[in-house]
């Protein structure tokens, strides 16, 4: 009867212990960006699917258009995040405001330092140039005016990616 006791102890610790690393894997995927490893922001949290169906969470909009184009496999974008107010948005309705002085990806941190003892210097930043997602176009123009950028439809990037 003992044996069958710690039997079931075990199973049960091997249970909880399995749940906790599935549980901490998954809410990690969901908070740092599948490509670049940056945390997810809130207003900016975009989630594309593969040609497979699976979906990852990215960091930004520019973020993943940056994995399409850099691994050529097919990626489609499922869902935006309105900057303003943090809602999901269908890419389809969304308007986007490309390379604005906003970008939440962007680091301020010293830059790494080589063998010589010499700054490096980062000269491409896969976050750059900022997209941001908006709901409707008289915001995000607004937006354009107060933090510059191209105002274009979800659509018109699209259509310039299948080029």
């Amino acid at each position: 009867m003992r044996g069958w006791i710690t039997l079931l102890a075990v199973i049960l610790c091997l249970g909880i212990v399995g749940y906790g690393g599935w549980y901490y894997v998954h809410q990690r995927s969901s908070h740092f960006c599948n490509a670049c490893q940056r945390p997810v922001h809130a207003t900016s949290r975009t989630v594309a699917a593969t040609s497979g169906g699976s979906k990852s969470t990215y960091c930004c909009p520019a973020c993943a258009l940056s994995e399409h184009q850099q691994t050529a496999k097919p990626l489609a974008v499922v869902e935006l995040t309105d900057y303003l107010t943090g809602a999901s948005l269908r890419p389809q309705g969304a308007f986007l405001v490309r390379n604005s002085d906003v970008n939440s990806c962007r680091h301020d941190e010293a830059a790494p330092i080589t063998a010589d003892k010499r700054p490096l210097h980062v000269h491409f930043d896969r976050c750059s140039p900022s997209i941001l997602s908006f709901a409707d176009r008289p915001a995000a123009a607004r937006f354009a005016a107060q933090h510059g950028g191209q105002l274009i439809s979800y659509a018109e990037l699209a259509a310039s990616l299948e080029r």
